[in-house]
């Protein structure tokens, strides 16, 4: 799986099955969010990482608190979900679309 289709080509293939309000956002700081949902009155980010251990950056903190995200996930390629952070936790693909479903 390239880096391109991962960081460009899935947000838009994810965007085209769903029916959630959904944007790409920038703060105001600069800091930017690769997916902004609006799902079931909650303020979701979605951070794309080609990384199998993501770990918190400054920008997460400063997008979490400047869009009032509800929660942020940080998509990876590895295999588990862990917490990075209070209300930023790293998932897996699957895992996060069995959570968007769940909460349907």
């Amino acid at each position: 799986m390239s880096r391109l289709w991962w960081r460009g080509g899935f947000p838009k293939a994810f965007l085209a099955s769903s029916d959630r309000d959904a944007y790409f956002r920038g703060t105001h700081s600069g800091a930017e969010l690769d997916l902004l949902l609006s799902h079931n009155g909650r303020r979701l980010g979605v951070e794309f990482k080609f990384t199998d251990r993501p770990a918190t950056t400054k920008s997460m903190r400063v997008v979490q608190q400047d869009l009032m995200l509800d929660h942020l996930y940080v998509v990876h390629p590895g295999e588990h979900t862990f917490a990075l952070d209070t209300a930023i936790t790293a998932v897996t693909l699957p895992q996060l679309t069995a959570i968007l479903l769940a909460t349907n």
